[in-house]
């Protein structure tokens, strides 16, 4: 039968996933719910996933069980957490596997050829198969973070779950990638090895703590309660998002990221609620995110909100500025498309519409 298929030129699904053993399933159980995601091995008994897999979405939560599941179910002892990185949100544990062997991490820009995601099968009557997916774009956070968007599908416990290079039945496969978010559109964010390869090499000879224990730390951290605050406004709960970002800003007041997100998510409530004192408040935070780092797509954000503002020729001024900003980055064709943009919306200025 392999023959047959190695013949006819297809690859049966047990050769192609012959790294599949080291992709396992993380359940965490909290005293509000429970979350499900994924994880893979980087090293002998060191499994890598995503901290917001691992952790509550409210800094008051508490863990009451985290569980890493084999391919066919059986549970992994979790001996404790040895590192994470909120910036990034990648989280190392240590569990009590020794055998299996890790999956091999690559190199940055690898994940821009091609590349096959690998779930976790939740769903008990499927099998991990690799699914391909296809490179969209570099996204850069206000604060200098990079996550690669790639195309994606709705998979349930999604997060955490590997990237393979291309020919993912090939000798040298590598890991090019971990999911971190999905998003709208059919589209998910991936950060890079590199990051991952980091917090390895440094937390190889770590004592582990337990999950409880590395929580206190991650709930202070402003990355983490940014992490929370995402977690949160993504099933709907505004308050609690909210507060996070809020504590975040107390704790890194500096941070252009978490003023550019915070700020979306009051103009969301403003749409909501029809408030224009939200409006404002978003707009306020928009311009901290610029003071700290002049992006050209904070000023398209900005320009976006005036227009809801109907406030059309500042909105036409922010569209210029984003278009030299543009244009100064060697983006000739998103300048160009800016500027005409600019003249349609300040000529509803001009007109008083």
């Amino acid at each position: 039968m392999v023959l047959f298929a190695l013949l006819l030129g297809g690859v049966p699904w047990y050769l192609e996933n012959v790294d599949t053993m080291a992709v396992v399933g993380i359940e965490a159980s909290f005293a509000s719910g429970n979350c499900r995601g994924t994880g893979f091995f980087v090293d002998r008994g060191i499994v890598a996933t995503c901290c917001h897999v691992v952790f509550p979405q409210s800094p008051s939560g508490r863990i009451k069980d985290l569980l890493v599941l084999s391919r066919s179910g059986d549970t992994i002892p979790v001996i404790g957490i040895i590192g994470m990185d909120p910036r990034n949100d990648i989280c190392l544990l240590s569990v009590g596997d020794t055998l299996t062997r890790p999956m091999t991490l690559g190199n940055q820009n690898q994940a821009r050829l091609a590349a096959a995601v690998v779930p976790y099968p939740w769903q008990k009557s499927s099998v991990i198969r690799p699914l391909r997916l296809e490179f969209l774009r570099e996204e850069t956070w206000s604060d200098g973070t990079k996550n690669l968007v790639v195309s994606s599908g709705p998979i349930p416990g999604y997060s955490g779950s590997p990237l393979i290079s291309d020919p993912i039945h090939g000798p040298n496969r590598v890991v090019v990638g971990m999911i971190t978010a999905t998003g709208r559109l059919g589209q998910a964010f991936v950060v890079e090895p590199d990051p991952i390869s980091t917090l390895l090499t440094h937390s190889r000879e770590a004592v582990p703590i337990s999950p409880q224990k590395a929580f206190e730390s991650y709930r202070l951290d402003p990355a983490g309660l940014r992490e929370m605050a995402r977690c949160s406004w993504a099933v709907g709960n505004l308050q609690e998002a909210e507060n996070c970002y809020i504590l975040s800003l107390q704790q890194d007041p500096l941070n252009p990221t978490t003023h550019e997100e915070y700020a979306s998510l009051l103009w969301t409530l403003a749409r909501e609620k029809g408030d224009q004192a939200l409006f404002e408040m978003a707009e306020e935070h928009y311009r901290q995110a610029m003071q700290l780092r002049n992006d050209p797509r904070l000023h398209e954000l900005v320009a976006f909100l005036y227009l809801e503002m109907d406030r059309y020729t500042e909105a036409g001024e922010e569209l210029g500025r984003a278009a030299y900003l543009y244009e100064e980055r060697g983006q000739e064709a998103k300048a160009d498309s800016l500027r005409f943009r600019m003249k349609v919306v300040s000529s509803w200025g001009q007109l008083g519409k």
